[in-house]
């Protein structure tokens, strides 16, 4: 859509789907979650064009679907939106007739994304607000970018060492040359745009070490409950990408013969892919068949459920287990910790004793199920 070349959009779209930051976030199903990122620029820059409310309505229903699958990735890719698609707006042939088509889809988006939004937002009068201090841990610096997933074959033993929890950014080199390439004397509404969207990308990526998330931080209160502001970086690795796609087409143009620009086109993916290769991968294996408690729990009356000891790895797999039973769970994981959850912990450890079980029962636990080789 935005190079009319089908090899140099091949080359564009494989750098986004295979980049190391998805390797280092294999356990983070939702951040896998990235289709609507390309699908909603494609609605906008339609929407520009054009000035059609059901282009504008197919837009907000794309964000509004990516943010039902990702709020990360729904909340900045809003916000994204408003810089890339301000630029497209201002170069499109009707700005009336667009911003009119922009406007609808930003309703239809909020009435898609509403009822994942809303227990996000009641929520946090539970567990409150993500507090400045976890959102610069989680903030990305410029040497992030240069930081590959740690499985990486190709740059892992040599640039791990810029990388960190949740800040390893690397977008590739042959990623950032083919962008460079497609930055090159740009003037055109299409580049400027994604320039604008990098830039963004790049700066609200650094949350605390940046300028823009500080910002918006304290305007916006949906990103006061978000606390990775370096998850930005798969905006800065599209926008990138895009651009590169503009690149790749300039590289093509200058061979004559379509045989030769398809082989260029193939070993561009070949080294994008030997430079992305990342394994082996961290998996450990899940027992085909559960302790037969679990069965036994299946046959009882409903009853709150806690399993003993409560631990970050145990969690995950009482998580696992219970679908065997469906009971309710008191065990639990996620980036957030309700204030009791400390307390569970502690009464779990002293386990049992006349204070432990009152504590549990308050909590309405009906079944304790203890693990004795765990301790």
């Amino acid at each position: 859509r935005m190079t009319h070349n089908w090899l140099a959009a091949v080359v564009a779209g494989v750098a986004f789907a295979f980049l190391p930051y998805r390797f280092d976030h294999y356990g983070h199903l939702e951040l896998q979650f990235t289709w609507g990122l390309p699908l909603a620029m494609w609605a906008l820059h339609r929407a520009c064009e054009f000035g059609r409310l059901r282009d504008g309505a197919l837009l907000g229903v794309i964000v509004g679907a990516q943010a039902v699958s990702s709020m990360y990735y729904g909340a900045y890719l809003g916000l994204y939106l408003l810089v890339v698609g301000a630029v497209c707006w201002w170069w499109s042939p009707d700005r009336r007739r667009s911003v009119k088509a922009i406007v609808a889809g930003a309703i239809v988006a909020g009435a898609c994304a509403y009822p994942a939004v809303l227990p996000h937002v009641a929520n946090r009068e539970v567990v409150g607000e993500r507090g400045l201090a976890d959102v610069r841990f989680y903030s990305a610096t410029p040497a992030s970018y240069l930081a590959p997933d740690v499985n990486n074959r190709l740059y892992g033993p040599m640039l791990g060492r810029f990388g960190g929890d949740e800040a390893r950014l690397f977008p590739g080199f042959l990623l950032l040359a083919l962008a460079a390439v497609g930055m090159w004397r740009c003037q055109a509404m299409p580049h400027l745009a994604y320039v604008a969207g990098a830039i963004l990308a790049f700066d609200a990526s650094l949350g605390a070490n940046g300028l823009v998330y500080q910002v918006l931080y304290n305007l916006v209160p949906l990103l006061r409950g978000l606390r990775v502001p370096a998850r930005f970086g798969v905006l800065t690795a599209f926008s990138l990408a895009v651009l590169a796609g503009f690149g790749v087409t300039r590289l093509l143009a200058w061979l004559r013969t379509g045989s030769a620009r398809a082989v260029a086109a193939v070993a561009l993916v070949a080294l994008t892919l030997v430079e992305y290769r990342s394994f082996p991968l961290p998996l450990f294996g899940v027992p085909p068949t559960q302790p037969a408690v679990y069965s036994w729990l299946a046959g009882q009356p409903p009853g709150a459920v806690a399993e003993l000891p409560v631990t970050d790895v145990a969690d995950f797999r009482y998580m696992y287990a219970s679908r065997t039973h469906w009971q309710s769970l008191l065990n639990g994981q996620s980036g957030f910790f309700p204030h009791w959850y400390n307390d569970f912990q502690k009464y779990a450890d002293e386990c049992p004793n006349p204070e432990s079980a009152a504590w549990l029962k308050s909590r309405g636990v009906r079944y304790v199920v203890l693990h004795e080789r765990d301790y």
